[in-house]
């Protein structure tokens, strides 16, 4: 799957300008004041590269030069626990569902796919994240598109996203896709352990369709 570079430009570029507390950041809303990450990059403007930089760098492939696809990473959980997500094509993750820190890899990739997820360019080289592996023979299963929905905030008209394509959809046909929002390191952190704990998370909750 080949997101397209308004989505490139979310993972890369404003994970560079830091986290959001706002929640994941939706890629397609990057206009004006509104934009996520706009008072991060007033308080930024002067150390950060330009956004006509980024721009080109997106364009020529800078950054999908460095994304290892098969990398796999132990992630450690602030609760002393670890979970375990693996690199697809750019910039999507697959998380498993397995939360033994001393897991094999053929455990971790047996235990099955919690979710496929968008995230931030910087995700992987936060402190947490450990790289222990490259999976060469990755699940035929996981090299295929999967779809994201989109509400437009305005119109509150709902689209499925899948393969670089947008087609008009109903509310019940978005139920239960991922929202085609961009996760930082942050964001998945709070998903992971809220699922550990068994409860809700406020991130997923505000996404719902």
């Amino acid at each position: 799957m080949r997101p397209t570079l308004v989505t490139r430009l979310a993972a890369g570029f404003y994970g560079v300008l830091g986290r959001s507390e706002c929640g994941p950041v939706m890629p397609w809303h990057y206009s004006g004041s509104n934009r996520p990450g706009a008072d991060t990059w007033k308080h930024h403007r002067k150390a950060a590269v330009k956004p006509t930089v980024w721009l080109w760098l997106f364009n020529t492939g800078f950054f999908e030069m460095r994304w290892k696809t098969g990398r796999l990473f132990k992630i450690k959980l602030s609760n002393g626990g670890a979970a375990f997500a693996l690199a697809l094509e750019f910039p999507e993750f697959a998380f498993f569902n397995c939360f033994n820190p001393d897991a094999t890899i053929q455990e971790i990739l047996k235990s099955g796919v919690l979710w496929r997820l968008w995230v931030m360019k910087h995700v992987s080289k936060e402190p947490g994240w450990q790289p222990i592996a490259v999976v060469t023979d990755i699940p035929k299963n996981l090299l295929q598109a999967t779809p994201r929905f989109k509400k437009d905030k305005i119109s509150g008209q709902y689209t499925i996203y899948i393969d670089g394509v947008e087609s008009p959809a109903t509310k019940e046909q978005c139920i239960g896709l991922e929202s085609a929002a961009v996760w930082s390191a942050l964001h998945l952190q709070d998903r992971l352990q809220d699922h550990v704990a068994g409860i809700p998370n406020r991130w997923v909750v505000s996404l719902l369709p």
